[in-house]
């Protein structure tokens, strides 16, 4: 194998999942490049790439159409927007299960794919291999957790802000970060946005085992959170910083209240704490129960949202 091409799709929580997979592909094939296709950022401006800001390993570059022969960026780019079209009928129409779909796409080096995991031992052994879905599975990252950790680093400098929030919560004896997501636009697209009630239930639940810790409030619309939550006592509210440096002060903390994000995910799952608590919301998409998800982990404390 040369090449594993990557569609890179989403905020930074998918991009993390998506590159996850591919370098669990590339540890299979150690002289394998990790070419990242960054098209969609151009056309679609609301999510920027932000795993960028991330120190990657050196066998990973970006994608340019040059790589592949003209042939291969029409069969790329017509295998990707069929599979789209396809999914969706499979999905919305015949309401089957999407694998038996990924199967044929596999077979001949696409790897495209929602949410179901395929096994990497699957994998066909091409020149070129095509990533497209977001493979939200820990069952991948999980493979190269190590890698993950260790290759992560943050090449910009933190803003001064940032800086005197790292330094609270490392400070801190025992810290909790809570990430918060809020907006009527993810209502509109079907998610079950965790309440209050559910927030303060994750927080009283870490609170009785881990009494005074320090709590971290992560959101994306912070000033909602302030005026409608009503938090009170050792609180402090992380704003003023990129996504990317929220991402790495969540990781800092010691335990976790998480929405139904990828991105508060990772905050979790990047964390060295190996006792953490993760509380998280009992259903992750509005028909699916986080438990029935790749997502679950058994450490995971689950509260209805």
């Amino acid at each position: 194998m040369k090449n594993i091409i990557v569609r890179m799709r989403g905020g930074l929580g998918n991009q993390l999942f998506i590159y996850a997979y591919a370098r669990a592909i590339q540890e299979r094939n150690k002289n394998a490049k990790i070419l990242l296709d960054l098209r969609g950022y151009k056309k679609f401006k609301l999510r920027s790439f932000d795993l960028s800001f991330f120190s990657l390993n050196s066998y990973v570059g970006n994608f340019k159409t040059s790589d592949i022969s003209n042939l291969g960026n029409i069969i790329y780019t017509c295998t990707r927007k069929l599979y789209q079209v396809l999914f969706y009928i499979n999905r919305e129409v015949f309401k089957k299960n999407n694998k038996l779909l990924n199967l044929p796409f596999f077979k001949f080096g696409f790897l495209y794919n929602g949410n179901d995991y395929m096994g990497l031992s699957t994998i066909p052994d091409k020149k070129n291999v095509y990533v497209f879905g977001y493979y939200q599975d820990k069952k991948y990252v999980d493979t190269v957790r190590s890698e993950i950790v260790k290759e992560l680093r943050l090449k910009p400098k933190l803003s001064k802000k940032a800086n005197e929030f790292k330094n609270q919560i490392n400070s801190s004896t025992n810290s909790i970060a809570v990430s918060i997501r809020c907006g009527d636009d993810y209502k509109k697209l079907g998610w079950p946005l965790c309440s209050i009630k559910y927030y303060k239930k994750g927080i009283e639940y870490i609170q009785n085992k881990i009494p005074n810790a320090d709590i971290y409030i992560y959101s994306d619309e912070i000033e909602t959170v302030k005026k409608s939550f009503g938090f009170t006592d050792n609180v402090t509210y992380i704003e003023g910083c990129s996504g990317y440096e929220s991402l790495y002060l969540m990781s800092l903390s010691n335990h976790f209240v998480i929405a139904n994000s990828s991105f508060s995910w990772w905050g979790a799952y990047l964390s060295q704490n190996k006792n953490k608590i993760v509380v998280a919301p009992t259903f992750w998409y509005r028909n699916k129960k986080t438990k029935d998800t790749g997502l679950y982990s058994g450490q995971m404390v689950l509260i209805d949202n």
